[in-house]
């Protein structure tokens, strides 16, 4: 039979605390002085020893930091001043690798142009889009000669937005009349990745004024659906 322990008779060592404290505890918690430092938990290598290494490799003396304490390239905890044997607070050269104007070109955003002008960007009108029988065929198809569609019009966001849902149809951009649909063209400029050789809007009567407000090109709805072979609804053709 296993003889029972009594844990409370067993002695146990306790851990002496260090007198000296950590190195760099007098940066980290405002305690002691600078000048009693205890000596840091790495060391440098045997020069002679590693001088091989070192050549063939272009790197310095060996310096490897205490456990837990983070470290860069220079060998020392982050934290501590250099001049105290540390690696200081980072390096600048990382921060410039990672800036606008430090050696890396930024990516172009969601509009803006990073490559050639494309051929064609069509925009067809928030009323011209209500007369066709199958808006999902219309703009599935228009995708196949144009390069962007999208829907403008004299009405809210929400609204065309609403459209696009129950249509099933797939948009490039769009804009109501918070901001006006002829501002939404103008601002689709040589800046933008819309921006195209042609620019066509494709409205009814009475759209012309958006076409020519932004300075783009008007195509008469029945004109784009005759050579496209899209149905219009027939209260549109009467």
């Amino acid at each position: 039979m296993t003889e029972r322990i009594d844990l409370d008779d067993m002695a146990v060592e306790e851990k002496a605390e260090d007198p000296d404290g950590n190195y760099g505890d007098w940066l980290w918690r405002g305690e002691g002085d600078p000048d009693d430092e205890p000596s840091p938990g790495w060391t440098d290598g045997d020069t002679e020893a590693t001088s091989e290494s070192e050549e063939s490799t272009g790197g310095g003396p060996d310096r490897q930091a205490a456990p837990g304490v983070p470290s860069t390239g220079g060998g020392g905890p982050v934290g501590v001043p250099e001049d105290r044997g540390g690696a200081g607070g980072g390096t600048s050269g990382s921060a410039a690798e990672n800036t606008p104007g430090g050696g890396i070109e930024q990516a172009g955003t969601a509009e803006t142009h990073d490559v050639d002008i494309d051929d064609m960007t069509m925009a067809l009108t928030y009323k011209a889009a209500h007369h066709f029988t199958e808006p999902q065929r219309v703009f599935a198809e228009a995708r196949e000669w144009a390069d962007w569609v999208g829907v403008v019009g004299e009405v809210s966001t929400p609204a065309i937005r609403k459209f696009q849902r129950e249509a099933g149809v797939e948009l490039d951009f769009f804009g109501g009349s918070e901001s006006g649909p002829d501002e939404r063209l103008a601002d689709i400029d040589a800046e933008s990745m819309f921006y195209a050789e042609r620019m066509v809007v494709v409205g009814v009567d009475g759209d012309e004024w958006i076409a020519d407000a932004a300075d783009w090109e008007f195509v008469p709805l029945e004109h784009a659906a005759e050579k496209a072979d899209w149905e219009l609804k027939e209260e549109f053709l009467d």
